[in-house]
């Protein structure tokens, strides 16, 4: 069998990217996939075949979002797997047990070596997503979306230095609050203070803005901020 790093140590780079009639901020994923695969020294990919391709193969499924991976070998391997991420009008929550260490290199990157990732996910049982923390007790992500939160009609959400994944969503939530006037602050956040929220929200390519409805026993029954950002951003 030909050797593969890439199999063997989860040596490569991925996107995930939402189907709507076109690939939703296709232009952004490639740019984040080029830069991660420069980072690790492995080539760019062809923009225009990767779109191709992944048009191609959702067009033949019923799905609605499709991943495109690439990894290293003796030949650089490109895969492709269509899926159906299904609608949920909110998430129950709660906080994880792991802690990510900020100093971490591939937290900022799209790398599949998530089998952790993959783990945590399955182990969650009765709610949707969690939420953790770093080494110095700063909030950063869950395991597969970034996390804002509003306190008296002030956006917040982990600075990216804290080990979090730079999520292409976040960055257009970030954008909108910013184009629209509403304060936004980002930063070093510790449990209490998600604690304390007035709403909590979680974005992701294909959640999009996704409100939480509880956070470890805490219900959130309004989420007016988080209804007013989803209708601006539709």
């Amino acid at each position: 069998m030909e050797y593969s790093p890439g199999l063997k140590y989860g040596y490569g780079i991925f996107e995930t990217l939402f189907f709507n009639g076109d690939l939703e901020d296709f232009d952004r994923h490639m740019k984040r996939l080029n830069k991660a695969l420069l980072s690790l020294n492995m080539n760019p990919v062809d923009t225009n075949e990767i779109y191709n391709r992944s048009m191609s193969e959702l067009k033949n499924s019923h799905h609605n979002a499709i991943r495109v991976s690439v990894y290293q070998g003796n030949h650089q391997v490109i895969t492709y797997e269509t899926r159906f991420t299904e609608y949920k009008p909110f998430y129950r929550v709660r906080f994880s047990e792991i802690i990510r260490h900020s100093s971490e290199p591939l937290l900022q990157i799209k790398t599949s070596s998530h089998l952790s990732y993959y783990l945590e996910k399955k182990s969650l049982e009765t709610v949707d997503e969690a939420i953790h923390f770093n080494e110095k007790g700063h909030l950063t992500e869950g395991i597969y979306t970034n996390i804002f939160f509003v306190k008296d009609g002030v956006f917040y959400t982990p600075a990216i230095e804290c080990g979090i994944l730079p999520g292409i969503y976040r960055q257009k939530v970030v954008e909108t609050l910013k184009n629209i006037g509403i304060p936004l602050k980002i930063g070093y956040y510790n449990r209490e203070d998600i604690e304390s929220a007035d709403e909590v929200f979680m974005t992701n390519a294909l959640i999009k803005i996704m409100p939480v409805r509880e956070l470890e026993g805490k219900i959130f029954q309004e989420n007016l901020y988080t209804k007013l950002l989803i209708k601006e951003m539709l």
